[in-house]
């Protein structure tokens, strides 16, 4: 389960929070995420103010990124 990242803007947050093409997004904000729909609607909830916490797959490994506001 999850949204593959297929690209990664260079300089973009994703970029800076260590986000690669090929990671799988399983949760947003603590929100599991099945689909792309999910995801998109999981955007839709977070102010941009406000960061927004990743769980990542890669490979076999499962870690946390934090996407910080744009300021």
């Amino acid at each position: 389960a999850g949204v593959i990242v297929a690209q990664v803007e260079p300089g973009s947050r994703a970029d800076e929070a260590g986000i690669r093409p090929s990671d799988i997004i399983v949760s947003a904000n603590n929100v599991r995420i099945e689909s792309m729909n999910d995801f998109r609607e999981a955007l839709a909830q977070v102010d941009e103010s406000k960061s927004l916490l990743l769980l990542i797959k890669r490979q076999d490994s499962r870690f946390f990124v934090v996407i910080k506001p744009q300021s």
